[in-house]
Formats: structure tokens, sequence, C-alpha cells
């Protein structure tokens, strides 16, 4: 379906346009039962917004352009350049019509197949609206009564004779809304382990909750959460938290329904609940607060029955491998910031440059970070990262943070947003004061962060009939390859001595025991029950040395500890 040049076909009304805003919450089709992820969605409104922005100034035109704007927010209701144009439109402001460009590949294949039937009612209810925009059809089939205005009421009123008063417009006034939607998303990293040798990813996933009232619903009705599309342990957790925080409140005006939208969790996943029903919470509280979130933020956190903000498990193990992400707030708990200047000490301070770090002490805190307006403060203080990111260009980060104009800005920004956590650091960065060793918590959690990925291989080798020798020395000289470039930065030798050293052993073992697997093999003795009496004591120890690491991190309560053997 080409959707492009819709604007502009109809003739062109003489009369003076009068813009009438679409009624928010009353599209025919719910954005969370399109079958197309996130991301895709607010591309779609994007174009819904180019769209608009090319209308004319005509009626016809400007009816046109409601549509789309109506479209887009539907599709995305936290696009902000929808409602500046909605704004601008609605105000009468004069709008120069834009130049219309060609689709974007990954919204023509979008629609493609939300024009397909496997797509269901809600994406057939989406075509139709989409099929009138483009002119596919002679007359409307979309479901437009009630959600944008008729084409008459766009033609604003003649100049009434002298001494006649003009009517009071009741008369065209918009009948009462009867479904109102909210939709916000929240950005959660979870890992996933890749490969059988542990090597994991974390993947920024988005998590959305949609608020709503249907026809028919009575006002004073009970909160009903539905469960995501993709139900399962997860969710049944996340379910009773979200249940437990709207507890005795009083519900939104014209809102009675709560629905999450999950990935769709697969074997590997290694997500926390934690981290979810934590965002969970901010969704929630900002809907109760009327706040908008910003759908880029990345929230890691956990949030306590006080609204206090804490570490989730594997919070080190995932922020260590978060991919570059440019020019988007991550915010953390405050109790990350005795632990953010190791990055320092290992070679990650464009970490700081890649990761608009924010740390929040309370839920309410978090709340202000995230928000898709944010405060005077916050909005300076980003203003001025980004400017100094873009002055980096391609020098290198200790040469560029050696010059007085960066640090200048740095401490501007930590100056007015102290809990700016990446100014902090880049300023730290910049000064010959920056850590080059690791205190010991920091020292064991790297080693255990090394260590980790044995837990899998011993596992999988501990059921198997048979093993492939190759996969132990591959995983051993991998976590060699992780444990070398940190020997050496202990504080203590004492502390290199135990805890390295303990590591190393464990994964030399990997070694000696695939000698061991392979001796059987030439002698025509393998089997399942000689190869797990060969990898348990191996795996105990991997086990007992996670577990001394643990205790020298002193995160015993939330690390989740190797399983038994």
């Amino acid at each position: 379906m080409k959707w492009g040049l819709a604007l502009g076909w109809l003739p062109l009304l003489a009369a003076q346009a009068a813009f009438v805003a679409p009624q928010e919450g009353e599209a025919p089709f719910r954005r969370d039962r399109l079958p197309i992820d996130g991301a895709t969605l607010r591309d779609l409104s994007k174009e819904c917004v180019q769209q608009a922005e090319s209308a004319g100034n005509a009626p016809a035109d400007q009816r046109r352009a409601a549509q789309w704007l109506a479209m887009a927010l539907a599709l995305d209701p936290a696009n902000r350049s929808a409602r500046d144009l909605l704004a601008r439109l609605s105000s009468q402001d004069e709008v120069e019509p834009a130049t219309l460009h060609p689709m974007a590949r990954t919204a023509q294949l979008a629609v493609n197949w939300l024009a397909q039937p496997e797509a269901g009612e809600d994406a057939a209810r989406f075509t139709r609206c989409l099929e009138d925009l483009s002119g596919a059809n002679e007359t409307e089939n979309g479901a437009w009564q009630g959600w944008v205005a008729p084409l008459e009421e766009f033609i604003g009123p003649e100049e009434p004779p002298p001494g006649q008063p003009e009517e009071a417009g009741e008369k065209n006034a918009p009948e009462a809304i009867s479904f109102s939607v909210r939709s916000d998303s929240i950005r959660v990293p979870y890992r996933e382990n890749e490969t059988a040798s542990g090597s994991a990813r974390v993947i920024p996933t988005e998590f959305t909750l949609t608020a709503y009232r249907e026809k028919g619903d009575e006002p004073g009705a009970d909160w009903r959460i539905e469960p995501p599309d993709h139900f399962s342990d997860k969710s049944r957790s996340l379910q009773l938290q979200v249940k437990k925080r709207i507890s005795g409140r009083p519900k939104p005006a014209k809102l009675t329904r709560l629905k999450f939208d999950l990935p769709r969790w697969s074997k590997k996943t290694v997500a926390e609940p934690a981290q979810f029903n934590a965002a969970a919470e901010l969704l929630v509280e900002g809907v109760y607060r009327g706040v908008e979130l910003d759908p880029e933020v990345l929230f890691l956190a956990t949030v306590g029955s006080d609204g206090k903000l804490g570490l989730p498990p594997l919070f080190w193990e995932t922020l260590r491998t978060l991919e570059p992400d440019e020019g988007r707030r991550l915010i953390l708990p405050s109790g990350a910031e005795d632990l953010l200047p190791s990055m320092i000490t290992l070679d990650r301070s464009e970490f700081f440059l890649e990761h608009q770090v924010l740390l929040a002490d309370t839920l309410d805190q978090a709340l202000q970070w995230a928000s898709l307006e944010p405060l005077p403060e916050v909005a300076e203080a980003g203003q001025l990262f980004d400017e100094v990111r873009k002055a980096k260009g391609t020098r290198s980060l200790g040469s560029f943070l050696a010059m007085p104009g960066p640090r200048q800005r740095l401490a501007r920004i930590a100056e007015i947003l102290p809990e700016h956590a990446s100014a902090r650091m880049l300023v730290l960065r910049g000064t010959s004061q920056w850590p080059r060793r690791l205190p010991r918590e920091m020292y064991a959690r790297e080693i255990r962060s090394a260590l980790l990925p044995l837990g899998p291989v011993l596992l999988q080798a501990a059921g198997a009939e048979s093993v492939d020798p190759s996969m132990l020395l591959e995983a051993d000289s991998q976590c060699r390859q992780r444990l070398a470039p940190v020997e050496n930065l202990s504080e203590r030798v004492d502390a290199r001595d135990e805890l390295h050293n303990l590591a190393f052993n464990v994964s030399k073992s990997l070694g000696n025991l695939a000698g061991q697997i392979r001796r059987l093999d030439r002698d025509y003795q393998t089997s399942t029950h000689r190869i797990q009496l060969l990898v348990t004591p191996v795996y105990r120890d991997f086990r007992e040395a996670v577990m001394r690491l643990t205790d020298a991190v002193g995160d015993a309560s939330t690390f989740p500890a190797p399983r038994k053997p």
C-alpha cells in the first residue's frame, strides 16, 4: 500500500479553515493489539507526522492533517513532534507545508504486513483508516466518527453581520469522551545467554503500559490488570506487584484497565522479575501523576516497599555489557555511585560519554528524570552534555578531557544537576586523581564476572552422552582472557593471590577435564554416567569459587548463586 502523495488531491475549498483537534482515545484500533514492535510503531507515527506537516491550509487539507495526527498519536502517544504540530495547528498558527519524503522501508514493510488478514482485526481497522488517507477509497471506510471531526467543522464561521452576536458554540461542542487511553513505555535491560559457552549480551527491551477504559466500563469499576500476551511466571509476578502498587489508590479519570506489553521470553533469558516490577511501578506512577515518560530512557533498578531504589541482581554484569546508546538517559539507583569509578579503572571511561547516567534515590526522583518534559535543570544539563559529546569528535577521550573547555562544561553540568553521574565521572577522568586500582569488592565482582560463563558449559557437559573436549578448552581460554587484564588491578596483593588465583585454578581445571574425557573416548568408555563423575567435582569447585567471590563482593542476599550439582 502506498500512502505517499495522499494530501492535496481533494478540491480546495475557498472557505477559511478552522482546525479541530482529534479526540484522543477514540481510535478504532488498539496500539497494543497491532502485531508489530514498539520501535516500528514509533517509526509509523513519525511517518504520519510527516504527512500531516505536508498539508495545505484549506479545510479539506486541515482535516486530513488532523486525521494523520490522530493516527500518529494513536500509534505513539509520546510522539513529541506530533503534539507540537497539533498545538500549532490548534492555535491557528500559520504552518508552511513541508516537503513530503518517501516512506522509510521499515515502515512500508510494516504497513504491508498490517494489511494482511493474519494481522488481526485491529490491524484491519488501522488499514481501513490508512486507505482513506491514501485516497484508495471513494468514500471513507475508516471509523473516524467521534475521533476526527467531519469536514463541516473545519470550515471557519463567516463574519457575523454588524450587531449580530456570535453563536455560543455549544451546538458544535464535541461529545464527552467515552473511551480514553494512556500509553507509556520504558526500556529495561535484560541478559540473554547467546551460546553454550555462556557469553552473554544485554538487550534493552521496550516495556509498555497501556491504561484505558472501554465502552461499557463503569467509572467506579475496580481496576482490571490484564495479563500480557506472552504470559509466564515472570508476568504473573508482575501482575501481583502492580496490584499491590495500586491497591487502595483512586483511579485516574476515564481509566479503569491496565495492560503491560512484555517481550516474548526465551529459555535463554536471565531477566530478573525485580527489574520489570520496578519499571511497572514507574509506569503506573506516571499514569497517576500525569507524567509522560520518555520511551528512550533506560531504567535499571529495583524498588523497595518504601519507594527507595536498589541494585538489581547481576547489576554490575548487566551494566558492564550494555552496548553504546548515544543520546539516551540511563537511570540508575544512587547505590551505584560507589561502583561507577571502577569503570574508569577498567578503561571504560567512554561509557559515561555513550550513556547519560542519572542517579535516583527514590521512585519519585526516577519519575522526574524519566519525564518526557524534564525539569529545567535536567533539560539544561542534557543540552550541555550533548554539546560535550559532539565537541569530542574523533579525539581520544584522554586528550579531549585534558582541554579546559570540556572540563568546564562538565563541571557546570555537575553543578546544575549533582545527580548527573556521567559528568562527574568524566570530570574525575580529566584529573590526575582517577582510580588506578580496584577496591576488593569490585575486584571480586570482575573476577566473578569472568568466571560465571563456565557454569553453563559444565552443566551442559554433565548431562551429555558425549562431550567435545574442544568446547571445554575454548571456555577455559575465554575465561583466562577475561581474567588476564584484571589480575594486577587489585589494591592489595593478598586479594590478588586469594581471589584471582582461585578463579584461575577453576578455569585451568577445564583443561584437565578435557584431557580426561579425551582418554575416555580413546578407550571407548564414554557414557553419561562416566562423564558426570568427572564433571561434578569440577562444577563443585566452580560453585564454591563463585560463592567465595560473592562473599567478598557482599551481595549474597541478592546474587543468584549457581545451583547445586
